[in-house]
């Protein structure tokens, strides 16, 4: 009876494994001449990961990064509040990412490439949407390259909580054989 049981254990195991998703990243391509940004293929809720990377230019000789606008050539950061990462969930106009930051704006890199931590505001899931934050879209050309990955969320998966109740159930079941296995080999009177 133990295999057995070691065996339903395990086979329950598999299969939550099985339906809990996989954390994958998704990639997205934002021009900065689409005045509501490129929209996620994925849906993500709570807090996510970015990673982007990328330089435009957004008005006559100033180019920017995801958070900072340089001077042509670029010779040091300036942070105007605007022609930076945009960001919305719903897709009609973008608003400065930096608005939605878990912590500060990460620190001036030359690379242009910056990893954050981005509260989405959404509970639902829903498709995320990235560009740059401007007015006027005709003049400007370069694009971000947007890394999303979905982080752990606080709560346990359905999957988790299963493991975990059958795992302190299996627990039980053995601590209670054992202890009537004790009593039936004390029980035994050796003639």
């Amino acid at each position: 009876m133990t295999s057995k049981l070691r065996n339903a254990i395990m086979g329950l195991t598999m299969i939550c494994s099985m339906v809990s998703p996989a954390v994958a990243s998704e990639i997205v391509y934002a021009p900065f001449d689409l005045p509501d940004g490129v929209a996620s293929v994925g849906k993500y809720s709570g807090t996510v990961s970015i990673t982007v990377a990328g330089l435009g230019q957004a008005l006559a000789n100033l180019y920017s990064d995801a958070f900072y606008t340089l001077n042509a050539p670029p010779t040091g950061p300036a942070d105007f509040h605007f022609w930076n990462l945009g960001f919305s969930t719903s897709g009609s106009g973008l608003f400065e990412a930096e608005n939605y930051l878990v912590g500060s704006v990460p620190a001036f890199n030359p690379t242009g490439i910056y990893t954050f931590e981005l509260n989405t505001g959404a509970s639902g899931p829903t498709q995320l949407h990235f560009g740059v934050h401007d007015d006027v879209f005709s003049d400007n050309s370069g694009a971000y390259v947007v890394v999303i990955t979905q982080l752990a969320s606080s709560v346990p998966e359905l999957s988790t909580w299963a493991m975990m109740v059958l795992g302190f159930a299996g627990m039980g079941l053995m601590a209670y054989r054992r202890r009537h296995q004790a009593t039936r080999s004390s029980a035994v009177v050796w003639c």
